[in-house]
Order: C-alpha cells, then sequence, then structure tokens
C-alpha cells in the first residue's frame, strides 16, 4: 500500500477570511453538492461572490472532472450558514441551515422573526434557487439535519425556542428550546411539523429518510418530555433519543438511551429495513431498552439498532478510561453499521484492545447486523487525532475523514502532517484493513468535515485549509494570507499493484502467468504488457495460441481502461482565516457559552475532547500571543459548525452525578433535572439578550486587526454578563 496509488484532484472555493465546506452529497453522477459559509469576496471556480454581511451561506456543484460549475449564495447583513445538505435525486440540492436579519434566497427575500430563523431551501441541478422556506419565532432556532424524501422534498430536523411558524403551522417549545422535524414538499412548501421535548433543553442532531417517506431522527432531550403522546424523562441531566416521524407528521414511537448522567444521540442511519442505526457518547451506567451498559471512564461511545416498530435490539459501547465518542454513522448494506469517531487512552472494541498513540485517536469500527464488533482499526500518534465523517464504499467497507496532529499511523502507513493539523481520508475494507490514507494540508490547521461515496469506489470530501496546502501533486493557496478557505477533492480509489482493489485493476489475474516485462512504469496509467514469448510449435498450434492470449490481454486492457476512466475526482480541502481572526471566532463561541450556555451542549460543562495532560495545551484552547507571520502553531479549533466540537478551554472538570457538576470560570451549575445559572453580579438579561450583542458586533469582533483588539471589542459585554473574576479567565 502506498500514500501515491490514491489519485485525487481538489479545488478551493473561498477568498476572504474565513470560508468553510460543512455538508457534502453525491450528485449522482460523480460529482459533488456541498454547503457551508464564506465572508467577503470569494471565487468559486470563475464566479466571485460577495458575502452580504459578515457571512454567508453557499451551495456549489463540482462535476465528476473536478470543476466548479456553479455557485449560489443566500444571507444577508448578518450571520448565515449552510449546515446541511441532501440530493435531491435530480442533480439538484436540497439545503438547511440558519440565517439572521433580511436575507436572499435566489429571488426571493426572508426576514428572520428573532435573532435567527432555519431554513431550507432547493437548488436545482443548473444552479438556480426556485425556492426557499424559513421556521421560526421571536428567538433562536436552527436547521442542522436534512434527509431527501425520496419524492423530491425535504425532511428536516433541528430546534426552535419560543413560538415559532412552520409554514401554516404554529409550535411553542416546553422549555428553552424543544427538538423539531419537518417536511417540506418538491414544491417548497411545509406540510407538516412536529416538536419533542419538555421544560428544558432538547434538539434534534442526526436524521435519516426511512425508505418509505416518514423520518428517522437522533439528538437529546432533558427532564420530562412530550414525544407524540409519549412521554419520557431523562434519567440524568440528558439522555439521548431516537424517534420515527411517519410520511403524514405523526410520531408513532420514541426511544430513549442513557443513565444518570449526560448522554447524547450524534449520528443515524436507515437500516435498509425502517430501522435506525445511531452512535453518540453516554458515561457511567446507562440503559439501551432492557440492556445495561457502564462507560469504563468518563464517557464512553455506544452503537445502538432500533428496529422498525421502534425496540431497542441491541447496544454496544466502546471505550476506555477516558473519553470516548462516536461521530459518524454509515449503513454497511447489509444490516451492521461503519462507526468513526475518536477514543483515548486503552480502549475496548468488543473482544479488541486498542491504545491510543497520543492524547487521542480517530477509530473505525464494524458492528454486525446482530450487534457484534467484528473489527476495529484506530488512526494517530502522539498527538490529537479524530474521525469526523464516514461513508459506506459500496462494497462493505468504509471511507472516512478526519484530521491528525504530527506523525501518525494509518494501518502499515504513516503520515507526518505539515502544519498543526491535516486532513486525512483513507479506505478500510470489508475485512477492517486501512489499505490507503492520503493526507492535505500546509504549515497550519486544515481538516476534514463531511465525505460521501462518489458512486465508483472514490470519495468525495470537504473540509478547509490554511495557508499553502498540497492535495497530491496539486498545491492550493489561500488568497489572504493564513485565511481559513473551503476545499473539495474526489479520491479515486488506489490500485493494488498485481490484483483488483474495488473496480479497479491493475496486472493479470492471479490465475494467469506474469507478464513478461516487469512492473509498469510509476508514469503510466496501464500494465504495458511486454510481448508474449512461446516456444516453436507447428504454426497453426502457435498461431492459435498468440491470437488467444493477444484477445485475453486486449480485453483485460480494455476492461481496465474502461473502469478506470470512470473513476472520478473532484475537489479537496477549502477552508481559511488568520490566526488572529480564528482566535477570535473562538473568544465569540466561548463568550456565547458563558453568556447563554442553553444554546451549546457546553452547558452541562463536558469537554468535546479529552483531557489534556498540564503541560500541554487543550486543543480548542485560546493560543497566546498575536498571530506569528509565517502561520499557526494553534493545536487546532474545531469551531463554527452544526454538530462541531467548537467549545472552550475548561479548567474545571467534575464528573456529572446526581448533584449536578461545575465548570471554572463559566458559572454554571447544575441540579439532577434542570439547569441553573448563577453570575456573581451579573445583570439579569433577557433570553436572547447574546443574539443581539452577536448581531451588532459580529463584523467588529471577525475584523479586528488582532486578538486584543477582539477582546476590547468583547470586554464590555463580558463584565455585563459574568463576574470579574470569570471575565478575566475567559481573556486568558
Amino acid at each position: 500500500m502506498h500514500d501515491t496509488m490514491a489519485k485525487y484532484s481538489a479545488v478551493q472555493a473561498g477568498g476572504g477570511f474565513y470560508d468553510k465546506g460543512n455538508g457534502i452529497a453525491h450528485d449522482g453522477a460523480g460529482g459533488a453538492l456541498v454547503t457551508g459559509f464564506f465572508s467577503g469576496n470569494a471565487s468559486f471556480g470563475s464566479m466571485s461572490l460577495t458575502s452580504r454581511g459578515s457571512v454567508d451561506a453557499f451551495v456549489m456543484h463540482v462535476t465528476s472532472s473536478g470543476a466548479i460549475d456553479w455557485a449560489v449564495q443566500a444571507g444577508g447583513a448578518s450571520y448565515d450558514k449552510g449546515n446541511g445538505i441532501a440530493h435531491d435525486g435530480a442533480g439538484g440540492a436540497l439545503v438547511t441551515g440558519f440565517f439572521s436579519g433580511n436575507a436572499s434566497f435566489g429571488s426571493m427575500s426572508l426576514t428572520s422573526r428573532g435573532s435567527v430563523d432555519a431554513f431550507v431551501m432547493h437548488v436545482t441541478s443548473s444552479g438556480a434557487i426556485d425556492w426557499a422556506v424559513q421556521a421560526g419565532g421571536a428567538s433562536y432556532d436552527k436547521g442542522n439535519g436534512i434527509a431527501h424524501d425520496g419524492a423530491g422534498g425535504a425532511l428536516v430536523t433541528g430546534f426552535f425556542s419560543g413560538k415559532a411558524s412552520f409554514g401554516s403551522m404554529s409550535l411553542t417549545s416546553h422549555g428553552s428550546a424543544d427538538a423539531f422535524v419537518m417536511h417540506v414538499t418538491s414544491s417548497g412548501a411545509i406540510d407538516w411539523a412536529v416538536q419533542a421535548g419538555g421544560a428544558s433543553y432538547d434538539k434534534g442532531n442526526g436524521i435519516a429518510h426511512d425508505g418509505a417517506g416518514g423520518a428517522l431522527v437522533t439528538g437529546f432531550f432533558s427532564g420530562n418530555a412530550s414525544f407524540g403522546s409519549m412521554s419520557l424523562t431523562s434519567r440524568g441531566s440528558v439522555d439521548a433519543f431516537v424517534m420515527h416521524v411517519t410520511s403524514s407528521g405523526a410520531i408513532d414511537w420514541a426511544v430513549q438511551a442513557g443513565g444518570a448522567s449526560y448522554d447524547k444521540g450524534n449520528g443515524i442511519a436507515h437500516d435498509g429495513a425502517g430501522g435506525a442505526l445511531v452512535t453518540g457518547f453516554f458515561s457511567d451506567e446507562a440503559s439501551f431498552g432492557s440492556m445495561s451498559l457502564t462507560s469504563q471512564g468518563f464517557v464512553d461511545a455506544f452503537v445502538m439498532h432500533v428496529t422498525s416498530s421502534g425496540a431497542i435490539d441491541w447496544a454496544v459501547q466502546a471505550g476506555g478510561a477516558s473519553y470516548d465518542k462516536g461521530n459518524g454513522i454509515a449503513h454497511d448494506g447489509a444490516g451492521g453499521a461503519l462507526v468513526t469517531g475518536f477514543f483515548s487512552g486503552k480502549a475496548s472494541f468488543g473482544s479488541m484492545s486498542l491504545t491510543s498513540h497520543g492524547s487521542a485517536d480517530a477509530f473505525v469500527m464494524h458492528v454486525t447486523s446482530s450487534g457484534a464488533i467484528d473489527w476495529a482499526v484506530q488512526a494517530g500518534g502522539a498527538s490529537y487525532d479524530k474521525g469526523n465523517g464516514i461513508a459506506h464504499d459500496g462494497a462493505g467497507g468504509a471511507l472516512v475523514t478526519g484530521f491528525f496532529s504530527g506523525k501518525a499511523s494509518f494501518g502499515s502507513m504513516s503520515l507526518t502532517s505539515h502544519g498543526s493539523a491535516d486532513a486525512f481520508v483513507m479506505h478500510v475494507t470489508s475485512s477492517g484493513a486501512i489499505d490507503w490514507a492520503v493526507q492535505a494540508g500546509g504549515a497550519s490547521y486544515d481538516k476534514g468535515n463531511g465525505i460521501a461515496h462518489d458512486g465508483a469506489g472514490g470519495a468525495l470530501v470537504t473540509g478547509f485549509f490554511i495557508g499553502n496546502a498540497s492535495f497530491g501533486s496539486k498545491t492550493l493557496t489561500t488568497s489572504q494570507t493564513a485565511a481559513t478557505t473551503c476545499f473539495v477533492a474526489l479520491l479515486m480509489m488506489p490500485v493494488v499493484p498485481g490484483g483488483c482493489n474495488g473496480d479497479s485493476c491493475d496486472g493479470p489475474p492471479p490465475d494467469l502467468p506474469p507478464l513478461p516485462g516487469g512492473a509498469p512504469s510509476p508514469a503510466s496509467p496501464f500494465h504495458q504488457p511486454a510481448a508474449v514469448v512461446v516456444p516453436e510449435q507447428p504454426a497453426v498450434a502457435m498461431h492459435a495460441f498468440a491470437l488467444a492470449a493477444s484477445l485475453a490481454l486486449l480485453g483485460l486492457l480494455l476492461v481496465c481502461f474502461y473502469r478506470r476512466h470512470y473513476r472520478r475526482l473532484a475537489d479537496n480541502f477549502r477552508v481559511s482565516r488568520d490566526r488572529a481572526q480564528l482566535d477570535l471566532q473562538l473568544l465569540e463561541h466561548r463568550f456565547k457559552q458563558q453568556t447563554h450556555p442553553q444554546w451549546e451542549d457546553s452547558r452541562w460543562a463536558l469537554p468535546d475532547h479529552p483531557p489534556c495532560p498540564p503541560s500541554e495545551s487543550s486543543p480548542y484552547s485560546i493560543p497566546p500571543g498575536p498571530p506569528s507571520a509565517g502561520g499557526s502553531d494553534r493545536r487546532g479549533s474545531d469551531g463554527g459548525g452544526a454538530g462541531s466540537d467548537a467549545g472552550s478551554s475548561r479548567r474545571g472538570r467534575k464528573r456529572h452525578g446526581d448533584g449536578g457538576s461545575s465548570t471554572a470560570g463559566s458559572d454554571v451549575a447544575l441540579g439532577a433535572g434542570a439547569t441553573s445559572q448563577a453570575r456573581t453580579g451579573a445583570t439579569s438579561r433577557p433570553r436572547d439578550a447574546f443574539s443581539m450583542i452577536y448581531e451588532e458586533t459580529i463584523d467588529a469582533v471577525f475584523k479586528a486587526d488582532s486578538r486584543a483588539a477582539g477582546l476590547a471589542k468583547l470586554r464590555p459585554y463580558l463584565d455585563a454578563n459574568m463576574s470579574k473574576e470569570s471575565a478575566d479567565a475567559f481573556q486568558e
């Protein structure tokens, strides 16, 4: 196995200081449909778009030959973002996210009813926005996940707060926020919407089509929550949920999973028979139907199967004495699950035991349709490495993307990041072997976010990079120094010499004699056989043998050429931004957690990454000092996305128990069923006061010349919303 054998092309999109690819889907013809967000003046192939506000959402199409043939934007004078994307079945895209204020969607104009509204829009195969709808009310509402309904429409999940409109329907959250599921028809009408939640904070994270026009949804809830006619009560501060919504908009079943602490469903996939495969994480002793699992450390990853009738028939855990999490899941085509995420320290995966090489390693595991972990592999080195996205390769294996730092092992391969972190894409066979892995990145921080199968054994990938980044033999460069830029890449399944891998063949089948002349030149795309030498025979026999051999070789070459000719290549890694601006983005996010933790999972004071030794900086901490001219030495920032692992550096970590938990510097106190906020000297503010601050200051914060200038912009709000001690700790 050789890194150079994985062939791929890459394109970039962006040009402002902050551009990122969040979601990707296969277009049905070898190309990619991508969504995310961009700022300022940005290039998308030959097109140039300018954000109307600080950040606009975008949707672009990259052909199977690696060209950006169209791109559209959506947004207004504030902050707008595309989170999830799905193929509409006809070459177009269905997209969800959120927008603020007055925003344009093609020829349409929508105005958010509150600080932020969710949106769903359809972009045709020719790149025209033919409809867009909004959902929300006077507060904060967001679309997280989207799936095609099989008939040109969209199934969408997310959360809303207060009284919100969904087409002609009006829903009111039972608590600070409720999860929602809505259906948008192929003509852009919201024909139904349902909510799920109780008196606290509840959220829909992932959604999948059930194969019959309905939706399978996962997320989390807290306290006593209603799911249609059912009522569930979390066993601890937060429980994971899975629910099914029929094609007519009725919640016919819902199940919970969790225990006395914090548990969450992150990713979901249809099992091919009306049920759901789900991954996430749990803490302490947790119930999964009739099963009980106990985390081996602070948090363990889980995978569970819920039947079409709403019964949890199996659940498995993976993890060890530290922090482990399942991020992405895909159906293996045979009722089982392919899962990726990360783990720390020594961890158990069924009968296997893996030990991370550093603070955290990425993992990929396969769980059979009967709930057995039959293989698991790790990838990583002496630092922090993580698997973000996963897709089925069409043959029982997995295509995976994420990021790694330093020198890392991928099976028998070793890769070394060019900077603080590089994106990776790897393939794991159906038997659990990493047969190839490639990296992409430069001297700064680069990450793979989303991945899709291209229909021919290859991978379509999106993410972001900073500065100069290498994608195989191609180098991409951001238009501004140290800016964050979106990338899209198409990787072709590599060819293994002397055999077949996927749909690609190189060399003769194993039952034929070796061809004379040795191995092909690396520069040659095909194995060029030398003349076949045979002993002297009677003329007729010799000619017959030569003819048969020639025909066999010709047929083999034609098959290989045909299969290779239709292998796709698209576009890899894009997203850039100045280290100072990245610091400021983290500051803004961290400030959001300090002032209104109910909008983020961090309200429960759980880290989204493993604890680091005292001598080591947290992967999400704000690096000290001014930005350097030569790039960044930062450890990572996973910021900005729906379901992303963006978070603040947390100094105090306390295991969740019946009495709650606390986080030093955030002034958040938890009870068993509810959350209370205690801010010494803080002034009481309305629920979306932060949203008002956010709208009024986002431009100034993002465009500040330095970290110090950004802190100066934020300090008045810090002083008004928290104690001086917390504000000082925030700025460290």
